[in-house]
């Protein structure tokens, strides 16, 4: 319950959008919803495990001066289905909202969401994870130990390699 407060806080506190873990689970199930995932965690969690398909980035660029996100802009931003998404995520949802907040342009087509409780209610829901290699995987880094005690199986929480100032 306190992990499901904070994360639901993050968005919030940045003013940005922000999807459920079940909305996310259900667009990757359709077929007609093109998705962008962005990951902004640590290159040292993003080395354990990330969703399938996802760009890894960090918290401190701007993402929309990415080539993946002016590409997928440019593809879908006249999408008459409105069904065009790029979803941000980071561990629980605050550097994730942090980076949407910064983002140069238009966030609003196609829309920009934060990942309400980030990878951890993902990996929670028992959504997919790859390795960087692309092997599923159940592991996720927990970034440090007060995050990674909310992780729940089939969730598997990790704490290597270790972040300095976490």
């Amino acid at each position: 319950m306190e992990f499901e407060l904070l994360a639901a806080g993050f968005s919030t506190l940045f003013g940005v959008e922000e999807v459920t873990v079940e909305q996310l689970l259900d667009w990757q199930k359709n077929a007609d919803a093109p998705l962008l995932l962005i990951d902004v965690r640590r290159p040292e969690e993003q080395s354990v495990s990330h969703l399938p398909g996802a760009v890894l980035a960090s918290t401190d660029e701007d993402l929309s001066l990415r080539p993946e996100v002016q590409n997928f802009r440019a593809r879908f931003q006249n999408d008459a289905r409105h069904n065009a998404r790029i979803i941000v995520y980071c561990a629980a949802g605050y550097r994730s909202g942090q980076s949407i907040a910064v983002m140069s342009g238009d966030t609003t087509s196609p829309p920009v969401r934060n990942l309400r409780g980030g990878i951890i209610a993902y990996a929670n829901a028992g959504g997919a994870l790859v390795t960087p290699n692309g092997d599923a995987t159940r592991r996720v880094h927990g970034y440090s130990e007060k995050w990674s005690s909310y992780l729940r199986a089939p969730a598997q929480p990790v704490l290597e390699p270790a972040i300095p100032d976490a």
